[in-house]
């Protein structure tokens, strides 16, 4: 099933973002496979990237462990961090909220948008903020270029450096942000994960690779966060990849 899924021209796409209990598994379980927490924590990059592909087919418990140890290695690097300490809490809300639906199936009672919705809204400014975080060298928060940096969005777009007047001295381009982070901050090894990742959820949506950043992951904030449509559900993927993050920044 798995080769299957992850061949050319295929799409399997089934509760990718429903975690199904062991006995509606797609895949062969199997036993020798170690827990994602016993893990060595320099493989979970790697881990993260080919659980993007199994997304294709399905969401599992390994998928819910990854995101987990991510929260976890991001709050023991950024707890008590005046700047970047609330990050951690606004991921654990995410996850809360997918808990409550993905598991169990509650909903949030009167709201007209059930706990998964919210979440696809809450993962894009958690995708921006790790973004940042990750590219702490170079940008602020707020999304200013510290001096003497700029931050390199791909298609040709370049922010900063603020006492360069040519350039704008504030970015707050999501997909620029994660070109940033895999084209400059990133080490090869993790270039070469984050690659990977793109090549899945290129086959996700059937787009181009080199298209993922700008043309899916911001096109979707944009357009969701503008109110023109609704937040689509794929806070999976996401959480996936913003995990491949962390858990690089943690094995560095």
């Amino acid at each position: 099933m798995q080769s299957r899924a992850l061949g050319d021209n295929t799409f399997a796409g089934i509760s990718r973002n429903v975690i199904a209990n062991e006995d509606q598994y797609l895949f062969e379980l199997d036993s020798g496979v170690p827990d994602i927490s016993e893990i060595d924590k320099a493989l979970l990059p790697t881990v993260g990237a080919e659980l993007l592909g199994t997304l294709m087919v399905q969401a599992t418990h390994d998928h819910f462990a990854f995101w987990e140890r991510s929260q976890s290695l991001l709050e023991k690097m950024t707890g008590g961090s005046e700047t970047y300490g609330l990050i951690p809490d606004l991921y654990t809300s995410v996850l809360m909220l997918f808990d409550q639906t993905g598991r169990s199936g509650v909903s949030t009672g009167e709201l007209p948008l059930n706990g998964d919705h919210i979440s696809g809204y809450l993962v894009y400014p958690l995708t921006e903020a790790v973004a940042k975080w990750f590219c702490q060298d170079y940008v602020e928060m707020d999304g200013s270029i510290k001096p003497g940096r700029a931050v390199i969005a791909g298609n040709g777009w370049i922010y900063g450096p603020p006492e360069d007047g040519d350039a704008p001295d504030n970015c707050s381009n999501l997909g620029g942000f994660l070109h940033h982070a895999e084209q400059v901050v990133a080490e090869p090894e993790l270039q070469e994960e984050l690659e990977q990742a793109r090549e899945y959820i290129a086959r996700l949506y059937g787009e181009r690779a080199n298209n993922i950043y700008q043309d899916v992951i911001t096109a979707q904030r944009n357009r969701s966060l503008h109110g023109e449509t609704e937040a689509p559900v794929e806070f999976g993927v996401l959480l996936t990849f913003i995990g491949i993050l962390v858990s690089a920044k943690a094995r560095n």
